[in-house]
C-alpha cells in the first residue's frame, strides 16, 4: 500500500518523522483539526492543550483556556445534535456535565452565555421535538462562521506561543544531551537498514530548494578547537534551560507583546 502523502508537496509521513521533532509533528497535527473543523477530533485537541496548561500555566491565559475549551465542547455537542446516530443523553450529556465544571471556575461575564448553552441543550433532550424554533436559531447563531476563526485564532495564539518557548535545539545541543545513547543509535541503524523514507526527505529538498555541494567548504566549517568543551557546553545548556524556565513563568500578555 503506498503511505499517504502529508501535503501537497508529496512527503510521505516516514520521511517527515525523521525531519520534524514529535512534539511539533503533534502540534501541527492538532493545529490542523481547529483549521479544518474537524469536530470529531476536538477532545484530542482538548486534552492536549489541558495538559501543556497543567504544565506550563503561561503558555495560555485562564479566560483563553477556559474560552478555547467551552468552545470545543459546544461544537462537538452541536455536531452530535446533527447525527441521529450519536444524538442521545448518553453522549451529550458527559459534555454538557465537563462545561458545567468548567464554568464554576469562571466569575467573568461568559458565564451567562455557557450557561444559557447548556440550558437550551439540556431542555432539547429532556423535550426534543418541543423546544420553540426561535430558541434553536438563537442558539445555532452564536456558533456560526465568526465563533469559528475566534476559536481558530485563539487555538493558533496558543501554539504559535508554545512553539516560541519550546525551540528545536540546535546539533551541539542535542549532542550534549544525548551523549553515546545506545536506544539512539539503534534508531540511526534501523534508518539506514530501511533507508527509502530518508532517500525520500532528501530527494524533495534537493528538488524544492538551493542546493551547492560547494556550500561549505573546508574554511568554513568550524575547527574542534572552536566547538565547546564538555563543561563549557553543559555551562551553556543550563543557562539556556535557565531562560527557558523563566521564558515561560512570564505572563502571556508580556510572551505576546
Amino acid at each position: 500500500m503506498t503511505e499517504p502523502s502529508t501535503d501537497q508537496f508529496g512527503i510521505p509521513l516516514s520521511s517527515l518523522r525523521l525531519l520534524v521533532s514529535p512534539l511539533r509533528l503533534m502540534s501541527a497535527a492538532l493545529w490542523g483539526i481547529v483549521q479544518h473543523r474537524a469536530v470529531k477530533h476536538y477532545g484530542l485537541l482538548e486534552d492536549f492543550i489541558t495538559a501543556v496548561h497543567d504544565n506550563i500555566p503561561g503558555v495560555i491565559s485562564h479566560s483563553e483556556r477556559l474560552h478555547i475549551l467551552m468552545g470545543l465542547r459546544a461544537k462537538t455537542v452541536l455536531e452530535m445534535w446533527n447525527h441521529d446516530d450519536l444524538c442521545n443523553r448518553h453522549n451529550i450529556e458527559p459534555l454538557l456535565s465537563k462545561m458545567d465544571d468548567l464554568m464554576k471556575k469562571d466569575d467573568g461575564e461568559s458565564q451567562s452565555k455557557w450557561k444559557a448553552f447548556t440550558q437550551v441543550v439540556y431542555s432539547m433532550l429532556d423535550n426534543p421535538g418541543k423546544l420553540e424554533m426561535s430558541d434553536q436559531k438563537s442558539l445555532l447563531s452564536e456558533f456560526d462562521s465568526t465563533f469559528d476563526s475566534s476559536l481558530q485564532t485563539l487555538v493558533t495564539k496558543f501554539f504559535l506561543t508554545l512553539d516560541s518557548i519550546l525551540p528545536v535545539p540546535s546539533l551541539d545541543q542535542t549532542s550534549l544531551w544525548l551523549r553515546l545513547c545506545p536506544s539512539v543509535l539503534k534508531e540511526c541503524e534501523d534508518i539506514l537498514d530501511q533507508p527509502e523514507p530518508l532517500s525520500n526527505l532528501l530527494q524533495h529538498h534537493k528538488q524544492n530548494s538551493t542546493f551547492s555541494t560547494g556550500l561549505y567548504s573546508s574554511g568554513s566549517l568550524p575547527g574542534f578547537s572552536d566547538l565547546p568543551d564538555q563543561q563549557t557546553g553543559q555551562r551553556i545548556v543550563l543557562r539556556q534551560w535557565k531562560s527557558l524556565f523563566l521564558l515561560t513563568t512570564k505572563p502571556l500578555t508580556s510572551m505576546m507583546s
